[in-house]
This record gives structure tokens, sequence and C-alpha cells, in this order.
């Protein structure tokens, strides 16, 4: 087994601070350079290096995006850290909507493939892969990514849903490019924070609750993978 850290980035309230048995190092952010700040709710902003289980783990506590007006290489940059600081595998985390009727809140989906929105697929592959998909996740299927930060349209959820994918979100591309660029394994969970296209209003408020419904699942899913990365 390698003895080479895990990189884990965290999507929206996941409170995955708690996976850590022991914290040896905390980095805000503005101490990384070239790293922006994290201003959406949810992220906090700072990379935590320690333990858990005996494996070194690196923690990146909240996430940039591109809807924010950041650059692929601004939102790419924990990666370019993380890499620099010795990780070969970093594993995605992301708050996503279900699109397929039988998902629902707090499901957690290993993704075999991420689809960029058409529009943007000039500036991005259409389709990445990531290296691996992770046991212990209750559905296994492909994450589409729009830019954001408005949720989808009724149309476009229906245009989605019949694409296949199984969830949407905003993250993931820019960080899957840089990966592939560097050699970095990478492997991606997401968590259903809602069901699109249902009748209920969404909010980021609502999507921070269901994540904080399912931190404990997905510190479980993480540690019960970390043998097999």
């Amino acid at each position: 087994m390698s003895t080479a850290p895990i990189g884990v980035v965290s999507g929206s309230g996941m409170e995955l601070e708690r996976l850590l048995d022991r914290i040896d190092s905390e980095i805000p952010f503005a101490e990384v350079p070239g790293m922006p700040a994290a201003h959406v709710a949810g992220h906090g902003g700072k990379f935590l290096c320690g333990t858990h289980g005996g494996r070194s783990l690196m923690l990146q506590c909240g996430r940039i995006h591109l809807y924010e007006g950041y650059s692929p290489a601004e939102v790419a940059r924990g990666v370019d850290a993380m890499a620099q600081w010795g990780a070969e595998t970093i594993v995605f985390l992301n708050a996503v909507g279900g699109l397929q009727p039988h998902l629902k809140p707090c499901d957690l989906v290993a993704c075999d493939e991420v689809w960029a929105w058409p529009s943007l697929r000039h500036v991005f592959p259409p389709v990445q892969r990531p290296d691996l998909v992770l046991p212990g996740c209750d559905h296994t299927g492909a994450c589409v990514w729009m830019h954001g930060p408005c949720y989808e349209t009724r149309a476009e959820v229906e245009l989605l849903r019949r694409s296949g994918a199984a969830v949407v979100g905003m993250s993931l591309v820019a960080e899957l490019a840089r990966c592939r660029e560097l050699g970095v394994r990478s492997a991606v969970v997401c968590c259903v924070a809602n069901q699109c296209g249902g009748s209920e209003p969404l909010s980021h408020t609502h999507v921070l609750e269901n994540m904080h419904g399912a931190a404990t699942r997905i510190r479980a899913c993480i540690s019960s993978a970390l043998s097999a990365l």
C-alpha cells in the first residue's frame, strides 16, 4: 500500500474535519500562493493535514467555483497544492441534484463519468472519467457539470434526465482535468442534496441542511474506501 497522503476535497457543508483522528497542521487558503479565498457558505477555506486510521490525509475544506468568476486554473489550484505536498490520489466530494427518480436526498453516487454541459465543451473535454470508482456508495452513474450558480430550469432537468445522467452539479471538471494533466489519480463521490424538478423550492440553505444530515455517511464511505486507495 502506498504511504503517500490521500487528498480529499469537501463539498458544501460536509463537515469532513471529523474524518481526521489527528490534525497535524492547518493551512488557510490565503497562505497557498495563487489560491483564491472561499466565499460560498459551507466552504471552510482551509487545508487540514493529519491522519485517519494511521493513513495520511489532506483535506481541502471548501471549494472555489467557476461561477464565482475565477479561472479554471484558480479553481484547480487546490489540486496543484495537494500534488506538491505529495498526494497521488484525490477524492472529490460534491453536493448535487438528483436527476433520476430513484435517487433520494443523502444518497451517495460513485461517479464513473463527468459530462460538461454542451455549451461549455469548448473549454473542457465533453466527458471525463475518474480513475477510480469507490465502493460503498448507493449508486454508480454520471454527473453533469453546469456552470451555475442558478439551479436548473425544469426544461434543463428534463433534458439532463433523458440523457441518462444520474446527478447534476457545479464542480469537478476543472479539478479532474488538472488531475489528468498532473498524473494524479481521481475518484468522485456525489451526495444527493435534492431532487431536481420537484415541487419543493431549492436553496443553498436546504443543500447545507441535507449535507449536514449526510455527513456521517459520507465520512464512513471515505473511511471504508481508504484501504482500496
